[in-house]
């Protein structure tokens, strides 16, 4: 029998004297070791309390416009004192060339102090038209039909029409407008001045800016036509 045999009984004689209690050989508990993990890496972003500031901010530069095209335009002359104010429309240029002819017609064939006065609205100028205020409109050829017939029911009993129209184009009309206050008194005491304003026609012909000074010597005969200054 070999020593590893012997060894084996006397282990076994040596547990069964041990109280009839059998040994039994527990291997020692071994807890592994955890192995350790890579400590992660936390990224902690700081948030500002208040936003640095940034450069102040400049006004956006104006672009220059572009530079319109200047027409020349006539530039009335006030004059509370004139025996008679005519009213232009600054936007009409048809009726600023007309207004400074017969204006310088009536001045030269009447003796009427005379002045005009320009307007940049047809609201302005026909609440002036309609005033009764010592200095204010008497006349204006600015009265364009249908664009300011709501003006004669605004102002009805103030403004009337003297004539029945200068100037037509299909359904459009131009017509000679007056404050009603100074109707009789103009054709009573001017009759030369109400027949030009009442005879006054241009036709259908386009109406056109002409030179006021031109435009007179190539209508002499009409202007006298329509003058009829006999007794003025």
């Amino acid at each position: 029998m070999s020593k590893l045999r012997w060894l084996l009984l006397a282990l076994l004689l040596l547990g069964c004297s041990g109280g009839g209690k059998t040994a039994v050989f527990s291997p020692p508990l071994i807890v592994p070791t955890p192995t350790p993990w890579a400590t992660p890496l936390v990224i902690i972003a700081t948030i500002p309390t208040s936003r640095t500031p940034g450069p102040t901010p400049t006004e956006t530069p104006v672009l220059p416009s572009k530079t319109p095209t200047v027409r020349p335009t006539f530039t009335p002359t006030p004059d509370t004192a004139a025996d008679l104010r005519l009213a232009i429309l600054d936007d009409d240029p048809a009726c600023q060339w007309l207004t400074e002819a017969v204006t310088s017609i009536l001045a030269q064939e009447t003796g009427l102090r005379l002045s005009s006065r320009g307007f940049a609205s047809a609201d302005a100028l026909f609440a002036d038209l309609a005033a009764a205020t010592p200095g204010s409109s008497d006349v204006t050829l600015c009265f364009q039909d249908p664009t300011h017939r709501s003006f004669l029911q605004t102002y009805l009993g103030f403004i009337d029409f003297v004539g029945s129209g200068y100037w037509t184009n299909g359904e459009e009309r131009r017509l000679v407008v007056a404050k009603t206050a100074v109707l009789h008194p103009l054709q009573t005491n001017h009759p030369c001045a109400y027949n030009l304003l009442q005879a006054l026609d241009l036709g259908t012909a386009p109406l056109t800016p002409q030179n006021p000074t031109l435009w007179r010597s190539q209508n002499q005969d009409r202007l006298q036509s329509w003058l009829n200054c006999e007794g003025d």
